[in-house]
C-alpha cells in the first residue's frame, strides 16, 4: 500500500534511469525528509523535464521506495514517455510524490455476503461473529459480537446490522483503543500506528520492517521486541519495559531498558543496563551503561566504583605542541587535553602564555597540573575569558633544557 505526503515536489542530483537522489525542493514546496516521508515507505510519484517553454520532453509515473539516509527514492514506472518503461532523463526532472489512480481507496461498502473469512485486509473491515479473529490488518476493525448502535465507533453493514469496533486481538491497525489490550505481534513491511491507548498494553513482539507509532499511552507496556528499525515518536507509561528499541521521546514513572536509543528520556525512576540518548532528564535513574548528549539531574551525580570515578571518556581529549618560545600561544578546542611545551631552559622566572580554546567560557574553572619534566614547576591559570585563559609558570628550582607537558582539564561553572 502506498503512502502519501503533502505539497512534495523536489528535483533530483543526478540524471539518466538511476533513483531519484534528493537534490532541494522546488520553490514552494518540500523535500520527501520535510514532508515526514517514513523511511522505507512507499509512494507514488510523477516526474516531468521541460524545456525552456515549458514544454513537457519526458515524463514518467509510478511508484517507488524512500531511504531517508540516502534521501533516495527509487523508480518503478507504471506509465512513461519512453513505452512504460524506465525515462532516462537527460536533465533533472521535478518529481513530486502524488496519487495514481491505483492508490484510490475502494469502496467501503460491505454487505453481510462478502464476509466470508476470518483473516481480511483493507482500508477498513468487518468481521462477522467473533472478536478474536487470529491475525488483521486495517485501519479499522469490528465486530457484530453483541455489538449495538452505541458500541465504540459503531457502523451498521448493508443488512442494517451494527458492529461495534474490535477491542482485543493481534493488530496492525492505524488506531487502537481498548482499556486493556494484549497484542501478540504487530508486523508488518510498513507499519504506521497513529494512536495506541490502552489502560494496560501487554506486547509481545513489534517487529515490522518498518514502525513508526505517534503515540503510545498505557499504564503498563511490556515489549519484548522493539525491531532494530522500529520508531516509536513518544511513549507515555507508567511502566515501560523493552529489550530493544529505538524511542524518540520516553516519559515514565518507572522505567526498565535492557537495551535502548532515546533521543529524550523523562522518568522518576529509571533502571537501565544499556541507554544512547541526546538527552536525560530524571529524578533517580541507576544506568549500568549510558552514552547521553545531556544528562540533567534535579539532585547529585556521584560514582560508588572505587576505580572508575567521574571524568571525561576517550574523544574528549587532544594533544598540541608549543613553538618558537615559552611565551607562544597555542590552541587546543579541546575541553581537556595536554600541552607539550618548547624545549627551553627552566627558570624561577615567571613565564606566561595564552591557550586559545572556543570551548572555554569566562565561569569555567582551569586546573593545570604538571605530567612530565624533570625541573618541578609551579603552574597557575592567570586569567580565564570567552575562548582562551592564560598560564603562569616557573621552576622552583632548577634550569633543565626540556619540553615539560601541561595537562588540564575544564570545570564548567555559572554565576547564577
Amino acid at each position: 500500500m502506498t503512502s502519501f505526503v503533502d505539497r512534495c515536489i523536489f528535483l533530483p542530483v543526478s540524471v539518466g534511469t538511476g533513483s531519484f537522489v534528493v537534490a532541494s525542493a522546488v520553490n514552494g514546496f518540500l523535500t520527501p525528509f520535510q514532508a515526514n516521508a517514513v523511511n522505507m515507505g512507499t509512494y507514488s510519484y510523477s516526474a516531468e523535464l521541460r524545456d525552456s517553454n515549458n514544454v513537457i520532453q519526458a515524463w514518467e509515473v509510478g511508484t517507488g521506495i524512500y531511504t531517508t539516509s540516502s534521501t533516495t527514492l527509487t523508480r518503478s514506472p507504471e506509465f512513461s514517455s519512453n513505452g512504460n518503461a524506465v525515462v532516462s532523463f537527460t536533465s533533472p526532472p521535478q518529481v513530486r510524490i502524488t496519487v495514481l489512480g491505483a492508490d484510490v481507496n475502494q469502496s467501503m461498502n460491505i454487505t453481510r455476503s462478502q464476509i466470508t473469512t476470518s483473516k481480511v485486509s483493507s482500508n477498513a473491515i468487518v468481521v462477522a461473529g467473533t472478536s478474536s479473529i487470529g491475525d488483521v490488518g486495517a485501519g479499522a476493525i469490528y465486530s457484530n459480537n453483541g455489538a449495538t448502535s452505541g458500541s465504540p465507533n459503531a457502523i451498521q453493514d448493508a443488512s442494517g446490522t451494527w458492529f461495534g469496533q474490535v477491542q482485543n486481538m493481534d493488530v496492525y491497525a492505524g488506531t487502537i483503543y481498548a482499556t486493556t489490550a494484549t497484542i501478540t505481534a504487530i508486523r508488518a513491511a510498513t507499519a504506521t500506528i497513529t494512536t495506541l491507548t490502552a489502560g494496560t498494553a501487554t506486547v509481545t513482539s513489534l517487529g515490522a520492517t518498518t514502525a513508526t507509532i505517534t503515540t503510545l499511552n498505557a499504564a503498563t507496556i511490556i515489549a519484548t521486541t522493539f525491531s532494530s528499525s522500529s520508531t516509536i515518536t513518544s511513549v507515555n507509561a507508567a511502566t515501560l519495559t523493552a529489550a530493544t528499541g529505538t524511542i524518540t521521546a520516553l516519559t515514565a514513572a518507572t522505567t526498565t531498558i535492557t537495551t535502548a536509543n532515546v533521543a529524550t528520556l523523562v522518568a522518576t525512576t529509571a533502571t537501565i543496563t544499556t541507554l544512547n540518548a541526546t538527552t536525560i532528564i530524571g529524578t533517580t535513574a541507576t544506568l549500568t551503561a549510558l552514552n547521553a548528549g545531556t544528562i540533567v539531574a534535579t539532585g547529585k551525580i556521584t560514582s560508588n566504583s572505587p576505580i572508575a570515578g567521574i571524568g571525561y571518556s576517550t574523544g574528549a581529549g587532544a594533544t598540541v605542541a608549543q613553538i618558537s618560545s615559552r611565551t607562544t600561544a597555542v590552541t587546543l578546542n579541546n575541553v581537556t587535553g595536554r600541552i607539550v611545551l618548547v624545549s627551553a631552559a627552566g627558570t624561577t622566572a615567571p613565564t606566561s602564555f595564552t591557550v586559545n580554546n572556543s570551548v572555554v567560557s569566562t565561569t569555567d574553572t582551569i586546573v593545570v597540573n604538571q605530567v612530565a619534566g624533570t625541573d618541578r614547576y609551579t603552574i597557575d591559570v592567570t586569567n580565564v575569558g570567552a575562548g582562551s585563559f592564560e598560564i603562569t609558570s616557573n621552576t622552583k628550582s632548577g634550569s633543565t633544557t626540556e619540553q615539560p607537558v601541561f595537562s588540564y582539564g575544564i570545570i564548567r561553572g555559572v554565576i547564577s
